[in-house]
């Protein structure tokens, strides 16, 4: 199977990693213009009700990139041809490779 072939095959995973790596990536930025935006309008421009909407910016952003994408990205996104035994117990199943044997 050539490459062209395997990136058709799993065209639907490789869109939903990419727009996930998207959200993150801007997600990313929210921190960094918000210290700007803190000093810039909040602090030197006296504007104290900015503050709570910057703070659910930056809160809102922080919990998009921790909780949503972080496993989320890895259990889609996998490259293995089954679910990793951490995904799969997410899901609650399990393939017969990540099974427990003792």
């Amino acid at each position: 199977m050539d490459a062209k072939e395997l990136i058709w095959a799993h065209r639907n995973r490789l869109a939903l990693g990419l727009l996930l790596m998207v959200i993150n990536r801007v997600a990313g930025f929210v921190l960094p213009s918000s210290t700007k935006y803190l000093v810039d309008e909040v602090i030197i421009k006296h504007r104290g009700d900015l503050l709570m909407t910057l703070a659910l910016a930056v809160g809102v952003a922080t919990l998009i990139r921790q909780l949503v994408l972080s496993d989320s990205r890895r259990c889609l996104v996998s490259p293995h041809n089954g679910p990793s035994p951490r995904c799969a117990r997410r899901s609650g199943t399990r393939s017969a490779s990540a099974r427990v044997v003792f």
